[in-house]
């Protein structure tokens, strides 16, 4: 009997409530600590950021559309490709598309040139033609005249008259020299927004 309870008092002794409190709280301490972590964790980390096209199309869009320059400026580099990207893609509405080519003037780069350049030369649809050039003006009609003419020259035969009226109006902005001199005495006759086939080329 005395060997028994000498026994227990051992099997007590080892079992001692500060061991039994120790080893039930490391779990416990183990959640507090992941828990204090997490706090600590910024909450955007735990998001992905938004891509570029992401942060650019809400912009596009609006029933009442008002570009202005700071709003796509702002967002940081890489706008430019995202709105080549858009403009260049047909699975988007031609609205959003028109749109793209329109924000495209706040970045004279020459990249944008190159893709407007290749739009107004080779692209069939006349709504993206008219609103190519007239970012291309918009953007490289102070620096490069010259360039905007011999681009803009052209379309005054092409076959879609508010693209020849685009066209017309772009050139009559430029400065004289840089306008070929039938064309200017075509724009001043007002041939040029009557029909293709007035435009001595």
């Amino acid at each position: 009997m005395l060997e028994l309870s000498l026994r227990t008092l051992r099997r007590i002794r080892w079992f001692s409530p500060l061991k039994c409190s120790v080893s039930s709280l490391r779990p416990f301490g183990f959640l507090v600590a992941m828990f204090l972590a997490l706090a600590w964790f910024p909450v955007s980390m735990l998001y992905a950021a938004p891509s570029m096209e992401q942060r650019v199309l809400p912009l596009l869009h609006g029933f009442e559309w008002r570009d202005r320059p700071a709003d796509f400026t702002d967002l940081g580099e890489g706008v430019d490709q995202v709105l080549m990207a858009i403009a260049a893609n047909p699975q988007w509405h031609g609205v959003i598309r028109f749109r793209a080519l329109a924000a495209l003037r706040y970045f004279p780069n020459p990249t944008v040139a190159r893709f407007l350049e290749t739009l107004i030369g080779q692209d069939s649809s006349p709504g993206l033609v008219r609103r190519g050039l007239h970012a291309y003006a918009q953007a490289f009609g102070n620096k490069e005249p010259s360039k905007v003419a011999d681009f803009a020259e052209p379309l005054l035969a092409h076959g879609n008259s508010s693209v020849r009226m685009q066209a017309a109006q772009i050139l009559q902005a430029l400065p004289r020299n840089t306008v070929s001199v039938r064309v200017q005495q075509a724009l001043d006759a007002g041939v040029a927004l009557a029909q293709p086939e007035g435009v001595v080329r």
